[in-house]
């Protein structure tokens, strides 16, 4: 195999990979704005399309993954006070995870939103 060869498939493979990654976090945003607009079916829907664009589940243990199931539970049941709770929860715990940084960032490096699919893809 030749290094083009290899750097072609290098380069598809991380730009299918930012692909992914920009599209989680586009969801991860949008899910928030309906939350916070108390669009509660559109967050819903939101919520689901996230979840399929997670491949992996989450470290059952883990307190991302607590809360990440937390938001479900609370979308699922219709309560959108403790689904906007849970939330900004899942969302200080994702920014701790990721060195500080706001999930909710529009400007969230590439770098950023690698370790978000990492941890929850």
């Amino acid at each position: 195999m030749s290094i083009s060869s290899i750097s072609g498939s290098l380069s598809q493979s991380i730009q299918g990979w930012l692909e992914r990654a920009q599209k989680v976090q586009s969801e991860f945003q949008k899910l928030g704005q309906d939350l916070q607009a108390g669009n509660l079916g559109q967050a819903q829907a939101d919520f689901s399309a996230l979840s399929k664009n997670i491949s992996n589940p989450l470290q059952s243990n883990s307190a991302l993954a607590q809360a990440f199931n937390a938001l479900g539970s609370a979308l699922q049941s219709g309560d959108l006070r403790a689904a906007q709770k849970a939330y900004g929860t899942f969302q200080q715990d994702l920014g701790s995870k990721l060195g500080g940084g706001h999930a909710h960032s529009p400007l969230v490096s590439a770098a950023t939103i690698g370790k978000m699919v990492n941890l929850i893809a």
